[in-house]
């Protein structure tokens, strides 16, 4: 691990060790600290040619069910957005690219479509920037987010910060419950193993895409495992 030395200040204490993990954590406690998934410095990493990659569709419907193959490459090149009664499954050891500006990749599940992004600590699904090894920063590409009817402190119906949809589709990056009963259990699906690089984009002053965003989603999501 890269771990930064801190200020001689008096405040913060040096450690030797991520801080969310702590100094006994280890793969006994499921961290899983050993494995492909766990990887805290990537820029070197090889994904292969994104030029070679799949086209993710720019919409998955209702009723439509996309299927990322086990160990394929895939690319995002605007806001992609999977509605409500569409389906994305992921499977284990697939790379997504996100291409960069002027129109960075972004992946959104709106209120009632699922995602089955089911990876593993060995064969993790990795989102990326397109950016070569050594030259990938933060920012290189928009992110991942998903909404959910569940209840929030923000109201009904709000809208996530940078996605911007399209005409004729307001539920896109909507989040909150439409009546605020039965929500909670709301279950968009499940995200495990999977680890965003370099994504995070401002759109401008106060708003800006983060590399994942979970609006709304209720407690029957399964999320567990992710590096952002």
């Amino acid at each position: 691990w890269n771990i930064a030395t801190v200020p001689n200040d008096g405040f913060m204490v040096q450690a030797n060790y991520p801080g969310a993990f702590g100094a006994n954590a280890s793969d006994n406690d499921g961290w899983h600290l050993n494995s492909k998934w766990f990887n805290l410095d990537p820029q070197l990493e090889d994904y292969g040619d994104p030029t070679n990659a799949i086209a993710v569709p720019n919409r998955i419907i209702s009723g439509d069910t996309f299927v990322m193959q086990e160990d394929g490459r895939y690319f995002l090149n605007q806001q992609h957005f999977v509605e409500a009664g569409g389906v994305l499954i992921i499977r284990p050891g697939v790379i997504v690219f996100g291409e960069p500006n002027p129109s960075p990749g972004v992946l959104a599940i709106n209120r009632g479509g699922k995602i089955f992004a089911e990876g593993t600590a060995d064969k993790p699904i990795i989102f990326t920037s397109m950016v070569q090894p050594g030259l990938r920063r933060r920012g290189d590409w928009g992110g991942f987010t998903v909404c959910g009817y569940a209840p929030t402190n923000k109201g009904k119906n709000v809208g996530v910060d940078g996605i911007t949809g399209g005409a004729g589709f307001p539920e896109d990056g909507q989040f909150g419950a439409n009546d605020l009963s039965g929500t909670e259990n709301h279950d968009a699906g499940v995200i495990r193993f999977v680890r965003i690089e370099y994504a995070g984009i401002a759109i401008g002053a106060g708003n800006e895409l983060n590399g994942l965003t979970l609006a709304g989603i209720g407690k029957d999501t399964e999320v567990d495992h992710i590096l952002v």
